[in-house]
């Protein structure tokens, strides 16, 4: 089959696009891939023989000859299978309809044909059911044989409708391949097509631990379906158990070059649940879906692709679409909310791709944790670099360069924990621009990449955690930028530049020497002093990120998060052990580049040395902060009082002390000057008198004092 553009050429060169289909939905999607700049955005068209664009497949009056060309056509050729002889049964009417295409679909089936894993997460109605019967419809009616199916599903109620579809879709087929007969099971757990070889088995959660790790290791076939994975009662023991048990069902399908693979649906689970927790972490370790895999050589560099970008390392893909994605309008979306009376969390999970996070949702406002998803953008800009990094930009790439920009990048083992995760955000607005998510090992090609990336944009400034990996990435960064006489200093955030100030060294040794006339040795020196550390306490602990911070950036950035995976992440967080932390499924890399980024810009000193102007720092916020607090005229009046009462209760503390008459009798007169001023609507002090009278004087200061008090 063609899945990708060399295909056209080396394996079906007589193939041509069906542009005349009937199934105009298809060439409709064809037009959307085309216009998000994917070169191969005609693959699902192929028709392999062009003598079959005119001939419907299911027109009762074809020929012996025709009929032979199709089913030719169909098992060797899955996109034709599902363009054109897939038919959907009436929810209305009579006539059955042809499967529509749409991006969750396709995506899926892409996936598929590449043995790819993937989780499928769609708003409810919206066909992620149906796209996925289709799918097996094909593989147990057409493209197997010798084959068995595996669905497991949360309950006996679900498995029913399935079934039921399953054969809906089956009756719908052209009359020469319905292969079914009398023979064949035909019950609500199970469907066999025994002229073929296949089956379809099907299966529920169980109860017990036992039972679910019995269940899995019972499931030897090569392909497995789990719908509502995020809901299914034990399902922690059920998958480890059954997807090795797959592994020589996989085996003889590969030699025999026959569809196989994993396709796990579902909504977003509830994070207090064991199964939502489990289901999110699947969501959280795969790599997240964007149709620049569609432009991938071949199968191997689709692999390493998705392998690098992962914050697992794992094989997998979240194919994650809101109903804008799908086709849908705003106004679908709400009457679809009304219709299933669905509110709050229910809503949340079935149709605003929200994970409800149970027992952490109150660490994020419900204001703040509506902004935050609200802000998400599904469709960024994505970069590819050489090595295959990806960063999901918001904004247009061609607009990068007009913005200063912060990046926080989190970093780890990344040996299938937390990936690597890096934010990217607008210094005067600290609004998210881009993110990425990676999965590598190689340092040396990592550290390569960032500077490459620094170095090609000079608006740039990478703030990097000092811990693990970190110090190895922060060596490769530096190394490479001296070598192209960029000044490390300037780029990466570090202590020395932060400290300037107050240390003179910083000052004598690299802030006020030119990079030509700098001693080699102090990017040895100070080498330790670049990153954040995320100590156990002090300035740059954990601690400070998840308090003040956390607080800030929530407060006066929620509502420009636009990634999809943080935003999740973000409203996934728990209290544990007394601190803030992600679900035992989940993770926080991108939450940690977010905060960091936060940091620097709200906490960090000496910006200008980084090329970043004081007066644009976080300028968006302030004048919203201003605003908040009444204006400049009246926040200037409060910092007025506060002066006012600072210096106040210095003097107090001087005429406590004081023993000399003549300087307590001018302190009382300051005292009795700056008295004038309070403005006691804005800050409730003591009256002169009563606090002249609290002070713990001696007989001789009283006497000095009392003629002077003047009130």
């Amino acid at each position: 089959m063609i899945l990708f553009q060399s295909d056209w050429v080396h394996r079906h060169p007589t193939a041509i696009p069906h542009y005349s289909t009937t199934n105009r939905s298809w060439v409709k999607l064809a037009g959307v891939y085309h216009k998000m700049g994917v070169e191969n955005c005609l693959f699902h068209l192929a028709l392999h023989n062009p003598l079959l664009q005119d001939i419907n497949p299911h027109d009762p009056n074809l020929s012996t000859e025709q009929i032979a060309m199709v089913v030719e056509e169909a098992s060797e050729n899955p996109w034709y299978v599902l363009r054109e002889i897939i038919r959907v049964p009436p929810v209305a009417g009579i006539s059955s309809v042809p499967l529509r295409a749409n991006r969750g679909n396709i995506s899926l089936y892409f996936l598929f044909f590449n043995h790819i894993t993937l989780l499928l997460i769609q708003v409810r109605q919206s066909g992620k059911s149906l796209s996925v019967d289709a799918l097996m419809v094909s593989l147990l009616m057409i493209l197997s044989d010798n084959t068995d199916i595996t669905l497991v599903t949360k309950d006996d109620s679900l498995r029913v409708k399935n079934v039921a579809r399953i054969k809906g879709l089956i009756e719908n087929l052209p009359k020469y391949l319905q292969l079914r007969t009398r023979k064949d099971t035909n019950n609500t757990e199970k469907i066999t097509v025994s002229n073929l070889g296949n089956t379809y088995n099907t299966s529920v959660a169980q109860s017990s631990p036992k039972a679910a790790i019995n269940l899995g290791r019972g499931t030897t076939t090569p392909v497995v379906h789990i719908d509502e994975i995020a809901f299914i009662n034990n399902i922690e023991y059920t998958l480890p158990a059954l997807l090795p048990a797959t592994g020589s069902a996989r085996d003889s399908a590969k030699e025999a070059g026959a569809p196989y693979g994993n396709i796990f649906t579902t909504t977003p689970g509830y994070l207090a649940t064991k199964s939502g927790e489990f289901g999110y972490g699947i969501y959280n370790d795969s790599f997240r879906w964007t149709e620049a895999l569609f432009d991938c050589k071949d199968i191997e560099d689709l692999r390493n692709m998705i392998i690098t970008n992962s914050p697992s390392g794992k094989l997998q893909v979240l194919l994650d679409f809101n109903h804008r994605q799908l086709g849908y309008t705003d106004d679908w979306l709400r009457e679809k909310i009304s219709d299933a009376m669905s509110s709050g969390q229910s809503a949340e999970s079935d149709f605003l791709g929200i994970w409800p996070a149970g027992s952490g949702s109150d660490l994020i406002s419900k204001e703040n944790k509506k902004a935050i998803m609200s802000s998400r953008i599904y469709d960024p800009d994505n970069m590819i670099s050489t090595y295959g990094y990806i960063i999901k930009w918001y904004i247009p790439i061609s607009n990068i360069s007009k913005h200063t920009i912060v990046a926080g990048l989190d970093t780890s083992e990344a040996i299938g924990k937390d990936g690597i995760g890096l934010v990217l955000r607008d210094v005067s607005t600290g609004e998210v621009l881009g993110s990425g998510d990676f999965n590598e090992t190689n340092t040396v090609t990592f550290s390569k990449w960032l500077a490459e990336l620094l170095i090609e944009y000079p608006n740039i400034t990478l703030i990097v955690e000092r811990k693990s990996t970190g110090i190895s990435i922060i060596d490769g960064v530096i190394e490479i930028l001296v070598y192209k006489r960029i000044d490390p200093f300037a780029r990466l955030f570090n202590w020395v530049v932060n400290d300037a100030r107050v240390k003179e060294a910083y000052k004598n040794e690299v802030i006020n020497v030119p990079m030509s006339r700098r001693d080699p040795e102090v990017y040895i020196k100070y080498r330790k002093f670049f990153g954040y550390a995320t100590s156990g306490v002090g300035r740059s602990s954990r601690e400070v990120l998840y308090g003040e911070i956390f607080n800030a950036a929530i407060s006066y950035t929620s509502d420009s998060v636009r990634d999809n995976k943080l935003a999740n992440q973000l409203t996934g967080l728990k209290v544990k052990n007394n601190r803030i932390d992600h679900s035992e499924k989940g993770h926080d890399d991108l939450v940690i580049g977010w905060l960091l980024s936060y940091w620097f810009l709200s906490k960090g000193e000496n910006l200008d040395f980084y090329g970043i102007p004081i007066n644009k720092v976080l300028s968006k916020i302030t004048e919203q902060i201003i605003t908040e607090n009444g204006g400049r005229e009246v926040i200037e009046a409060k910092e007025y009082q506060l002066d006012l009462k600072s210096e106040i209760d210095d003097l107090v503390e001087s005429i406590k002390k004081e023993k000399s008459p003549i300087k307590i009798i001018t302190m009382v007169n300051r005292l009795k000057y700056l008295y004038r001023d309070i403005d006691t609507s804005v800050m409730q002090v003591h009256n002169l008198s009563t606090l002249i009278d609290s002070l713990e004087l001696d007989k001789k200061k009283t006497n000095v004092i009392n003629p002077y008090i003047g009130y």
